[in-house]
């Protein structure tokens, strides 16, 4: 609602409520001051945590929402920096060319399931050579 209140526009817009349904789970809104640049930082940052798709990312009561607004009602030009991470698996470095080099098989360790497979060799043209491809 609050989205709505400062933009005048919906967050997701779709022909119906179930496609609407998905875009909440799998699409971000659009940022406010992106369709109104005269929100303030502050304001935005609220709205968006707010609206997190995970739900440790956003407010955890309405009070903790509530001291934001507060702050941000004593100070306009406040900026909260809040910080999310789409993937919160730590980053890894994988020497896979070490790996392959040395007859090896890359190890990610990262407990996805890896599918092996063999690759075609690239498959050469036969068009008798000379790059000539005209038909006489």
């Amino acid at each position: 609602m609050l989205y709505e209140m400062l933009t005048g526009a919906l967050p997701f817009e779709a022909d119906n409520a179930v496609s609407v349904a998905i875009m909440q789970l799998q699409a971000d809104p659009k940022p406010p001051r992106d369709i109104n640049p005269a929100i303030p930082e502050g304001l935005e940052e609220i709205t968006m945590r707010a609206m997190q798709k995970n739900p440790d990312q956003r407010y955890q009561s309405a009070a903790e929402m509530l001291e934001d607004i507060e702050a941000f009602q004593r100070n306009p030009s406040i900026s909260f920096q809040y910080k999310y991470f789409i993937d919160e698996k730590p980053t890894k470095y994988v020497n896979a060319i070490s790996a392959v080099r040395n007859g090896r098989a890359p190890s990610y360790n990262d407990g996805y399931d890896y599918d092996d497979y063999e690759e075609e060799p690239p498959r050469r043209r036969q068009n008798g050579g000379g790059g000539n491809n005209k038909k006489p």
